[in-house]
């Protein structure tokens, strides 16, 4: 502990007397500029010219996107996906229409009726030949296909 008070002691000293000396010694002229005797910097035919194609390459940008496609993407809605759903049957279940709807993806037949949620879409209405499904986004129809009855 004490060593290092002292190498400490012995370094402030060095630096303080370092200081003072170098502020007596110290003599620095002040710079004078002769405003008349000043000349504008202009470049001699005989100089060589500056390369300005070292210039044109586009550092700090992306490169432009290609329009077409982006102002192809703005025209074209985005269509709604069709459901992979099947109607079935509708029924009525006192005074409630109910729907019979096949789901292949997980080979379910579900019984749903009006505000009910299935794969994320909500059952909107219910009529006797048609059920309307809404996704949020967009509003899907499905509809009873006759049955031919040709006895087959």
């Amino acid at each position: 502990m004490k060593l290092t008070w002292l190498v400490g002691s012995i370094a402030i000293i060095a630096c303080a007397s370092w200081a003072i000396l170098l502020q007596e010694d110290s003599s620095i002229d002040p710079i004078t500029i002769d405003l008349h005797q000043a000349r504008p910097l202009v470049a001699n035919d005989t100089d060589q010219s500056l390369d300005q194609s070292a210039f044109i390459a586009n550092l700090w940008n992306p490169p432009p996107v290609k329009q077409s496609k982006t102002k192809q993407a703005m025209k074209e809605p985005r269509r709604a996906q069709p459901l992979k759903l099947q109607l079935i049957g509708i029924t009525n279940d006192g005074n409630t229409l109910k729907a019979a709807i096949y789901d292949p993806d997980s080979d379910q037949l579900l019984i749903v009726a009006s505000g009910q949620s299935i794969l994320g879409c909500t059952i909107s209405k219910i009529t006797k030949d048609t059920v309307v499904i809404a996704d949020g986004r967009f509003t899907h129809y499905l509809q009873l296909v006759a049955d031919k009855g040709d006895g087959s």
